[in-house]
């Protein structure tokens, strides 16, 4: 599921976010990467009283395992750069013959070097559990990294279309993108409705997309007609939090005359599938395209675009309150 991601960056890339993960595992970095003749290493960090070399070798575009004649004179390089421990970074495998050469560094009594592995596997296994900020600065929409969070061994359920035409899977990653849950009002009863936007009923210029604000729901020509959520965007802890707690507060206003008896059970299936893929919780929030403030390139460095942009626009303050609040002021 990262693998595409990986290719992505190029060699110097990868040694940064080998920093940035063994940083976020717990390593103190010593010294980061640089450019030029590293001299056999790329990145020396230490943990528990151990210093150790890294060498960072990204293959993943080749396949190619590492091995020994890749990985040369290691003992040398750990002692060039008064180090007492070796730290393997790939981004796929390393050989047999590599392996079996790390054991023995790990059980010698005369060369004492602690040899660790960072293969393709441990780093997928790291990934989801960096902080969405970090991994931006390597992927553009971290987000889409890791779709689904149920392990091996896991019964995976899916969500299907409530058209009884549709048999797609809602919840899966070729589908969620096209897919919305909507809360309705039929004859003064609340539904609640998911599936393929193509399979849902349009209620045409009564919908309106829900803004994150609890607080500011509103009467639509005197009366709810419907509220719509993206499933993408409920994947989100504090969005599905929020579309739990409208659910609630319709459920509570007396306009209502009560809510229809499937609609508890929709709820359900629906909270009980959107778990298995929801964004880790540290991975940042659902950012609301209407939100966002548009800034022209000039320079290509964002902080001095921003202020070019900013004395030119005498509205700016005006726009970034209604960005900030989704209301026009």
């Amino acid at each position: 599921m990262y693998i595409d991601a990986i290719k992505s960056l190029t060699p110097t890339q990868w040694e940064f976010f080998a920093e940035d993960v063994l940083w976020h595992i717990g390593y103190e970095i010593i010294e980061g990467p640089s450019e030029g003749n590293d001299q056999g290493k790329d990145l020396i960090v230490r943990k528990e009283n151990i210093t150790y070399l890294v060498s960072c070798k990204h293959y993943i575009n080749s396949g190619k395992s590492i091995g020994t004649e890749i990985e040369k004179n290691i003992a040398d390089r750990v002692i060039r750069h008064n180090c007492s421990g070796f730290i393997a970074f790939y981004s796929t495998n390393s050989t047999s013959n590599l392996k079996s050469q790390f054991e023995q560094f790990n059980k010698s009594v005369t060369l004492q070097i602690k040899c660790i592995e960072f293969n393709q596997s441990d780093i997928f296994d790291i990934i989801p559990t960096m902080t969405g900020f970090t991994l931006q600065k390597y992927f553009e929409e971290p987000q889409h990294l890791y779709h689904h969070i149920n392990k091996t061994g896991w019964e995976y359920f899916p969500l299907y279309c409530q058209n009884p035409n549709c048999d797609k899977d809602i919840i899966s990653k070729e589908n969620i993108l096209s897919s919305r849950i909507q809360l309705v009002r039929v004859n003064n009863i609340l539904e609640l409705m998911y599936g393929c936007k193509s399979c849902l009923f349009d209620f045409g210029k009564s919908a309106r997309e829900y803004n994150s604000r609890i607080e500011t729901y509103k009467y639509l020509d005197g009366s709810i007609d419907i509220y719509w959520w993206e499933f993408q965007q409920i994947r989100y802890i504090e969005e599905l939090t929020d579309l739990n707690n409208f659910i609630r507060l319709c459920c509570d206003n007396l306009d209502f005359r009560g809510v229809s008896t499937s609609l508890y059970k929709s709820w359900a299936e629906v909270q009980s599938a959107i778990l298995q893929v929801m964004i880790p919780i540290h991975w940042g929030k659902f950012i609301d395209p209407k939100r966002i403030l548009h800034v022209p390139e000039v320079t290509g460095m964002p902080l001095t675009d921003f202020f070019l942009f900013a004395k030119k626009n005498k509205n700016l303050g005006k726009q970034l309150i209604e960005k900030a609040t989704n209301r026009k002021t």
